[in-house]
């Protein structure tokens, strides 16, 4: 009798705990989790929900619809977390249940928001490297992973990796035969198979390391990450590039100054309307190491 009512009484904590947690949840309704847009000053972006004491890992990743949004954390290990508007409100954050058992990261949508694309770490014999992966839209919610071997075997790919409306893509690579560290590449969608990727060249990839493209939906310019390796530490901006009339790309442009994230830029991209900037910096000095938070 009395194990028995020691774990009814168990069983009614658990309960309340998890009631507990959902009631402090708080209630959000309306585009972007009900966020107050920003003006021209970069704010922090819902501090407790997105932006936490872990590390952010990825950009904001919002449907193509608006109604959910996908990003990434670093913890003991890489996960995706995810909200979506249920009956008018969003849910609370969780894992979805294609990469529970995966260790992944970077989440982006296609243009259509029927395919959802992240990357995952693999380690192997003390090295790792990054596959890519997705999943699809169904009736019933999102189908079982399926990997990208042509663009996983590539190279080693970068975490993110971005789309545009005609399903080109965009992603970083260290494969032989680039400028650098790490290059960016676009690799084109043909008859449901994507081509041989092609390194945009010098005037976008350096001897840096250039990473985190995010491509606009009609290609017209490039966001990405330059990082130049320095003896105190590495120096990490965004920057900007526009693709010329004659198929080239414009001298790249920094705005990190603009986004108040000097030095200190990881991930970046844009709202499905292309109206805001989301990106995440890492707030981190000599003394202090605050956790990456999205902006």
């Amino acid at each position: 009798m009395k194990r028995t009512v020691l774990i009814f009484c168990l069983f009614i904590l658990t309960a309340m705990n998890l009631s507990s947690q959902q009631n402090n949840f708080p209630v959000l309704t309306g585009p972007y989790l009900g966020q107050k847009p920003p003006g021209m000053i970069p704010e922090l972006y819902t501090q407790g929900i997105v932006s936490t004491n872990l590390d952010n890992h990825s950009r904001a990743a919002f449907s193509p619809d608006g109604t959910e949004l996908f990003w990434s954390c670093s913890g003991d290990k890489l996960f995706i977390l995810y909200v979506k508007i249920e009956n008018g409100y969003w849910t609370k954050p969780e894992k979805p249940e294609f990469c529970k058992d995966l260790e992944c990261s970077n989440p982006v949508f296609s243009p259509d928001g029927k395919k959802l694309f992240f990357t995952s770490q693999v380690v192997e014999s003390d090295q790792y490297y990054i596959s890519l992966w997705y999943v699809e839209k169904t009736t019933n919610g999102w189908s079982k992973r399926k990997k990208i071997d042509s663009i996983s075997n590539f190279g080693k790919v970068g975490y993110q990796v971005s789309i545009s409306k005609d399903n080109t893509m965009y992603f970083r690579s260290n494969n032989e035969g680039g400028f650098g560290g790490g290059d960016i590449y676009s690799v084109k969608f043909i008859n449901g198979e994507y081509s041989q990727p092609e390194n945009l060249g010098p005037i976008i990839n350096t001897d840096n390391i250039e990473a985190s493209p995010f491509i606009s939906s009609n290609e017209s310019f490039l966001l990405f990450r330059r990082v130049v390796r320095k003896e105190n530490g590495n120096v990490m901006d965004f920057l900007i590039s526009f693709h010329k009339e004659d198929d080239s790309w414009s001298e790249p442009k920094c705005i990190s100054e603009q986004l108040n994230c000097v030095s200190q830029a990881f991930w970046i991209g844009l709202s499905p309307d292309q109206e805001y900037i989301f990106f995440v910096k890492t707030n981190r000095t000599q003394t202090s190491r605050e956790p990456s938070q999205m902006y």
